[in-house]
């Protein structure tokens, strides 16, 4: 669960006018502890790596690649995806680009046009509201522990069934109990993945 007495924040965005203004206002929120600026995918992913952001704020079109190309490549490698408010100058009527984000739900939680600035105090508020809802939601049901798991982008598993997990490169084999003996899966992520996971 996010703690909403340090938040964290990534802002992804190659207008600097733009990410400097966003960086001010979240800064003065009472519990922003961080706010990074990347104007790229990789330099986002570097960022994140150093300080798992919390919260994405994410530009759409952003020189050489695509904001989704930035959650897809953080779901592939780490556990729990950080919540995102995909920021975009297109009508959505224009461009399809929300297909791109259906499988990040429920974390993508909003879509900005821009400009993003009419009453933005009150738009970050009740977005630390609308999060903290979600997490009382998911994190008090029994449903936030996990049953299965995902193999591949096919194939889950039980968790209940599983007997062990064995790293094999940068993939892991997977042993499950069946009722007639062990069956062996490939999982396509590394172990620490599955192990965060679990």
């Amino acid at each position: 669960p996010m703690n909403f007495q340090k938040v964290n924040y990534l802002i992804v965005e190659d207008v600097i006018d733009t990410a400097t203004a966003l960086k001010t206002e979240l800064n003065k929120l009472p519990n922003t502890q961080r706010v990074d600026i990347a104007s790229s995918v990789s330099e986002a992913l570097r960022l994140f790596s150093l300080y798992t952001h919390d919260i994405i704020f994410l530009d759409i079109n952003l020189k050489g690649s695509y904001g989704y190309d930035l959650l897809k490549k953080i779901k592939r490698n780490y556990s729990q995806l950080p919540y995102t408010i995909i920021m975009t100058g297109e009508e959505s009527g224009t461009d399809d680009f929300a297909q791109h984000f259906q499988e990040y739900v429920p974390y993508v939680l909003a879509f900005w046009h821009k400009p993003i600035f009419d009453e933005i105090q009150e738009k970050l508020e009740g977005l630390l509201l609308k999060i903290r809802a979600l997490q009382n939601q998911l994190f008090t049901s029994l449903d936030s522990f996990p049953s299965f798991i995902v193999v591949n982008q096919n194939e889950r598993c039980k968790v209940d069934n599983i007997l062990y997990l064995e790293a094999d490169g940068s993939t892991t084999n997977i042993y499950v109990d069946t009722n007639t003996g062990v069956a062996q899966k490939t999982g396509f992520n590394q172990l620490g993945y599955y192990e965060k996971t679990l």
